[in-house]
């Protein structure tokens, strides 16, 4: 099977969907099973960008349970950084994915790639849009986000979160 129509059944497997502000624990403990702990966000950052920006989160759930999750928040920088992580600006110019994270045991069925395109196309469809859409990510996912449109743009110094080095990507939206 290959991955268009992993991400067919994918789809009608289970429903993908914007979050609602009363799921921010949900999220949260999909976080903290998906990443290293110094990696995850709390449960008030999630809780915040659930609060602060419902519609910039989606998630992939089968049978009512969350199984994968894209979120963030739009910033006023031109890329991510380490304080658009705390702070939604309304109508920013950018849109900046904080977490794209599956649950283990759902992993490799292309839900993640699936999930994504579906926020991508959402996000096209909001009135008015970001200009573009960035994240950063440890090397190992360039594959995964440039298959999915993205460009990378280099190591973002102006990004720590952890103690790794963090790429940076962005996909411009077209006008």
């Amino acid at each position: 099977m290959n991955m268009d129509q992993n991400q067919k059944a994918m789809l009608q497997e289970g429903v993908t969907r914007v979050m609602t502000e009363d799921e921010y624990e949900t999220a949260w403990r999909l976080e903290t099973h998906c990443y290293p702990a110094e990696e995850a966000a709390s449960l008030e950052a999630l809780q915040y960008r659930l609060q602060h920006a419902p519609q910039l989160s989606m998630g992939y759930f089968i049978a009512d349970t969350l199984i994968g999750l894209v979120c963030g928040v739009q910033s006023d920088k031109p890329t991510v950084t380490t304080d658009s992580l705390n702070k939604h600006i309304p109508n920013g110019e950018t849109l900046c994915i904080q977490s794209v994270c599956v649950d283990k045991g759902h992993r490799k069925k292309g839900i993640a790639a699936g999930l994504l395109r579906s926020y991508i196309e959402y996000i096209k469809q909001l009135t008015p849009r970001p200009k573009r859409i960035c994240l950063c990510a440890h090397d190992y996912l360039i594959p995964f986000y440039t298959k999915a449109g993205f460009k990378v743009t280099g190591i973002n110094k102006q990004f720590q979160w952890g103690n790794a080095e963090w790429y940076g990507f962005e996909l411009t939206l077209d006008e």
